[in-house]
C-alpha cells in the first residue's frame, strides 16, 4: 500500500513539473527568445511561436509591429514616409501583405506572377501573387468598396479585378480573381486583353497556378 501512495505522488508531481514546464504566451502576446528557450522545454513547440510575436530582449512589443484600429492586423513600419512601402500583417492567417497594392494593371496572368516575385519591400523579397483562397480571406461578406474588414490599414485599394495564383480546374486557360469592390469571385483568361490588378503576399504555402 506504502509503494502504491509512493508511485501515486511521483505520477502526480511529475504531471505538475510537466503541465508547468509547458506554458506558453497567449495568441496576441508578444514573446522573447529568452523567455521561449526558459519556458518551452519542446524546441518543436518553440518554433511555431509566430516570428511576430518574437522581439528583442528587453522590450514590451513586437519589434516594429504596430496595431491597427481592428486587432486582426499589425503594420510593419518601413521607416519611410511614403505609407505605399509597408507591409500588414494578418493575424488571422499569418500572411504578410503589402499595405498598398499596385495601383497599375497588368494585361495578363503572367506578367502579374512576375511582377510580384520581383517585388521588393521593406528591404524583403519572397512575395508572390495570393491563390484565390489567401485573396478571398480578406473579404469581409458585409462590406463593400471595398469589401474589407472594419477599420483594417490598407490604402489604395482599387474597386476591380485582382488576380489570384489560381487556376481554374474547368480551364486551364482561366485563372480565378476578386472583384474588390464586391468580393465576388470569378474566371478570367491569363493571356487575355483586360487590365487587372494584383496584390502581392508573403509567407504561407502558395502555389504557382501552372
Amino acid at each position: 500500500m506504502t509503494r502504491r501512495i509512493l508511485f501515486t505522488l511521483s505520477l502526480t508531481m511529475a504531471f505538475c513539473f510537466c503541465l508547468t514546464s509547458l506554458v506558453q504566451a497567449g495568441a496576441n502576446d508578444p514573446v522573447t527568445e529568452g523567455w521561449a528557450k526558459n519556458n518551452l522545454v519542446n524546441k518543436k513547440k518553440a518554433a511555431k511561436i509566430p516570428i511576430w510575436q518574437i522581439t528583442q530582449e528587453g522590450t514590451a512589443s513586437a519589434v516594429n509591429w504596430v496595431n491597427t484600429d481592428n486587432p486582426r492586423f499589425a503594420i510593419y513600419d518601413s521607416d519611410t514616409e511614403d505609407q505605399t512601402d509597408d507591409l500588414i500583417l494578418d493575424r488571422e492567417t499569418g500572411l504578410v501583405w503589402e499595405r498598398s497594392p499596385d495601383t497599375e494593371t497588368h494585361s495578363s496572368w503572367t506578367t502579374a506572377c512576375n511582377y510580384c516575385y520581383l517585388k521588393e519591400l521593406a528591404n524583403r523579397k519572397g512575395f508572390r501573387p495570393p491563390t484565390i483562397e489567401e485573396l478571398a480571406s480578406l473579404v469581409d461578406n458585409d462590406i463593400y468598396n471595398p469589401p474589407l474588414p472594419p477599420g483594417h490599414p490598407f490604402i489604395n485599394m482599387q474597386p476591380y479585378y485582382y488576380w489570384s495564383s489560381t487556376t481554374w480546374t474547368g480551364d486551364v486557360s482561366k485563372s480565378w480573381a476578386v472583384v474588390f469592390s464586391t468580393g465576388y469571385l470569378y474566371q478570367h483568361d491569363k493571356e487575355g486583353a483586360i487590365q487587372r490588378y494584383v496584390w502581392c503576399v508573403r509567407g504561407g504555402q502558395g502555389h504557382d497556378g501552372y
